[in-house]
């Protein structure tokens, strides 16, 4: 059995909020399972993904840590994921003492960074027990690159969960596109990439029971719908403005 070394948990920032201009609201929509526009409200409530695919289905999901669903969006600052539970789990603290923990292969590439439960699925850059974010390479679980920078820390930042160490069927959080992280002076991008890869599993499991596998995404952008709607909104703008204008004069 293939054990992975629990970590400890930080709990950090809150963001991610909807973004308006000039009174019209961002507008998501689709153009892959793998890769979706939208910015998540993060509520705490399923409902808060009601419109984003399905990336990964275990309805029968069962142990410690039983995901059931998992759905992935992003917007021009976050990348969102929300996690359904067949039961209710303590993500920060699961029955058999692992964490709920996030594999990051920022460059899609099996062959570097750490080999998950020596699955050869996923090879992880980054790792996140809960929300405590560590540095993985090929043969390292957690090389002590770790923790965040307003705790002694390298990462800028971290998963910002909603509910936070709480019993509850539903997880979700946001993790900055701007994530960075510094080693011997140097700063790194979390995600360098548009494209990447992430798994979820139980940190004192089993790949056979515990793991999600390899969940494939590109990052989405707005659709040319989306962006002639919010450009016309501000064209009708400068015309009122400028009508505005004209008419003080």
């Amino acid at each position: 059995m293939n054990k992975m070394k629990p970590t400890t948990s930080i709990k950090r920032f809150r963001a991610g909020t909807c973004a308006l201009l000039l009174g019209i609201a961002c507008a998501s929509s689709a153009s892959a399972a793998t890769s979706y526009f939208d910015t998540v409200n993060e509520t705490g409530s399923a409902s808060d993904f009601n419109s984003v695919p399905i990336a990964y289905s275990n309805p029968t999901a069962t142990g410690p840590l039983p995901i059931e669903t998992v759905q992935i969006a992003n917007d021009n600052g976050f990348l969102y994921v929300g996690i359904t539970f067949t039961s209710a789990v303590n993500g920060d603290s699961l029955s058999d003492t692992g964490q709920l923990t996030m594999a990051l292969d920022n460059d899609a590439n099996t062959a570097t960074g750490f080999n998950t439960f020596s699955a050869g699925v996923v090879g992880s850059e980054v790792g996140f027990g809960f929300d405590y974010p560590f540095q993985q390479t090929s043969g390292n679980y957690n090389t002590g690159v770790d923790g965040i920078t307003a705790y002694g820390g390298v990462f800028s930042s971290t998963l910002n969960y909603t509910p936070y160490n709480q019993s509850t069927t539903f997880e979700e959080f946001s993790l900055s596109l701007a994530d960075t992280y510094t080693v011997g002076g140097t700063t790194y991008a979390v995600l360098p990439n548009s494209s990447f890869a992430l798994a979820f599993y139980d940190s004192n499991g089993t790949a056979d029971s515990d793991f999600t596998g390899a969940l494939d995404y590109s990052l989405a952008v707005p659709e040319p719908g989306t962006l002639s709607l919010l450009f016309s909104g501000l064209v009708v703008a400068l015309v009122l403005a400028y009508r505005r204008l004209g008419s003080a004069i």
